[in-house]
């Protein structure tokens, strides 16, 4: 689930215990001693819990002038948990940060009346909107209906910021928006093209967007960081992210120790998948969800069918390359929707032979893979330990693949599946982790 989509339980500050957490805007590591900011959530590994979610200060205050428009933002220092704890240059540091995003928040609010709105009949209906209060403006986008996603921004000076909204109004204009009720420029009739008169009020006569239409929220909630309790709240730390963190460290967040982009797949994965699609390439400007790379023209993607977040009632496709989809298959949750014959897959007939061969080498692969371990999934050595209200860890082997699941005791869990070298590198494998566990306080079930 996207950051800004998580119900936010409260806000905490404190100095970072290690340099490694990672921030959740800028995906870089927060220096040990340094401020963090920690955005406490539901935690999605044991049910009941929390975790907090790590941000560098300045990143996390540049991150409130984008994504969802009603996005929780902190608005006080007396909402962050620790703030009394810090030094008193940081503390003032913290403080003077709110107290400028709440007077950049109030400056737009007070001419939030005068935005100019158009509208779109495509996608079932969208809009975009623009506000300008001197050299700032509030960009909005989304399905009509609904409070959809915000841009805001500072520019050099006033004249900028006209010439901002003045530029993006002809563009929208010119890709078949048309403005709606009081969408009138200063001086001008309500019909008008014409672009905002620099000396005229400003504030109440721009808008504009960037054809950038539906800018996905900041990624994806990456449960890695959240290593230490912040205070006062150590009880409601990342029960299950630091519990894979520290004791699981080969399979939690795959990517770590295993050399595939695992976490990032995973958590792309929706609530529900609606079906698979297949087809070339149209373009080189999608990108692979797996691996964050562009996809070549021309070249086969398989898409993912889920809800789209930007209107509610239908759909979207997310995009994968082949071999990364396939590959993301073994991590990830258990419970996680795979591709289990071609006929899954629209538009498998129109594919040529070759591509068609070559999917289903990998569809049939894939579940002979799956079905040997299946066949000895019974005979998984289990261990628990009763940490963090309780926890499992098991594994299986069947020939030279293993299967390896942890999670919430009474939960499905999530799983990192590996062909090895041979059998016998496999057995070391299972040997060895099984001892890493048992060292760690778990003990074996029957």
């Amino acid at each position: 689930m996207a950051e800004s989509e998580q119900a936010v339980l409260g806000w905490a500050v404190e100095y970072a215990k290690s340099g490694k957490s990672k921030c959740q805007v800028t995906k870089q590591l927060i220096d040990a001693g340094s401020v963090r900011i920690g955005k406490e959530v539901d935690n999605p590994f044991k049910a009941g819990t929390t975790m907090k979610l790590w941000f560098a200060v300045d990143a996390l205050f540049d991150s409130f002038r984008k994504g969802s428009v009603d996005k929780t933002r902190i608005t006080s220092v007396d909402e962050l948990v620790g703030f009394d704890d810090l030094k008193k240059a940081d503390q003032k540091k913290l403080t003077s940060l709110i107290e400028a995003e709440t007077e950049f928040r109030q400056g737009l609010a007070e001419v939030d009346a005068d935005a100019i709105r158009l509208e779109h009949e495509k996608n079932g209906g969208v809009f975009w909107s623009v506000v300008q209060n001197e050299n700032t403006t509030r960009v909005k986008w989304g399905a009509i209906g609904e409070s959809g996603v915000v841009s805001e921004k500072e520019h050099k000076d006033e004249a900028a910021a006209t010439k901002f909204v003045n530029t993006k109004i002809k563009e929208k204009e010119k890709g078949g928006y048309v403005r709606v009720d009081g969408a009138d420029i200063e001086g001008g009739g309500g019909e008008s093209a014409s672009p905002v008169k620099p000396k005229k009020e400003p504030k109440k006569e721009t808008k504009a967007t960037k054809k950038k239409t539906k800018k996905q929220l900041e990624e994806a909630v990456k449960e890695e960081e959240a290593e230490a309790p912040p205070p006062k709240k150590a009880k409601k730390e990342p029960a299950a992210k630091k519990k894979e963190k520290k004791e699981t460290k080969e399979e939690v967040e795959a990517p770590k120790v295993k050399k595939e982009p695992a976490a990032t797949t995973s958590s792309i994965v929706h609530d529900k998948v609606h079906g698979w699609a297949v087809e070339y390439a149209k373009s080189g400007k999608s990108k692979c969800k797996a691996t964050n790379e562009l996809i070549e023209k021309g070249s086969v993607r398989i898409g993912m069918e889920v809800d789209n977040p930007f209107k509610a009632g239908t759909t979207m496709k997310i995009w994968f390359k082949v071999d990364a989809l396939f590959a993301s298959f073994r991590k990830g949750a258990a419970d996680k929707p795979r591709i289990n014959i071609v006929d899954d897959l629209v538009g498998f007939d129109v594919l040529k032979k070759s591509d068609q061969k070559n999917i289903t080498a990998l569809v049939d692969e894939e579940n002979t893979f799956r079905e040997g371990l299946a066949e000895v999934d019974a005979d998984a050595i289990r261990l628990e330990h009763d940490k963090n209200g309780g926890v499992f860890w098991s594994v299986v082997q069947s020939g030279h693949t293993t299967r390896v699941k942890w999670g919430a005791i009474g939960e499905s869990g999530v799983v990192s599946e590996k062909e090895h070298k041979d059998e016998a590198a496999a057995t070391k494998f299972v040997n060895t982790k099984i001892k890493e566990k048992e060292k760690g306080g778990y003990k074996k079930v029957e």
